[in-house]
C-alpha cells in the first residue's frame, strides 16, 4: 500500500507547490538537496522499520503503537518547534492517549 500511496502523495503534493508557487517542483534550490535526501532516507528507514516491526510484533500491537503518534507529535511540536498547543490539540491528544490505553 505503501507503494502506492507515497508516490500518489508526492506527485499531489508537487502539483500544490507548483500552483502555489507557480514554479515547477524540479527547480529546487542547491541548499535544499541535503534536508529533502536525509528526509527521503529517515522515511526509507522508517517504513523498513514499521514493516519489521508488524512482522514481528504483530499487526495488533503495532496498529496500537501507530495510534499514539499524536501524543508523540504534539510533544514534539512544543519541544523541537516552539508551537503552544490550543484546547483542540490538546483534547484529541488525549482522546488518542485514551483510544490507546483502552486498546492496551
Amino acid at each position: 500500500a505503501n507503494m502506492l500511496r507515497l508516490p500518489f502523495s508526492a506527485v499531489v503534493c508537487a502539483l500544490i507547490g507548483t500552483v502555489q508557487r507557480r514554479q515547477p517542483p524540479w527547480r529546487i534550490e542547491r541548499r535544499c538537496f541535503g534536508p529533502l535526501f536525509l528526509a527521503g532516507l529517515v522515511s526509507m528507514v522508517s517504513g523498513l522499520l514499521y514493516l519489521n516491526a508488524i512482522k514481528l510484533g504483530g499487526a495488533g500491537k503495532t496498529a496500537t503503537l501507530n495510534a499514539s503518534a499524536p501524543i508523540f507529535g504534539l510533544i514534539g511540536a512544543i519541544l523541537f518547534l516552539g508551537e503552544r498547543p490550543t484546547a483542540r490539540n490538546i483534547l484529541g491528544t488525549l482522546v488518542a492517549f485514551l483510544g490507546v490505553a483502552l486498546v492496551i
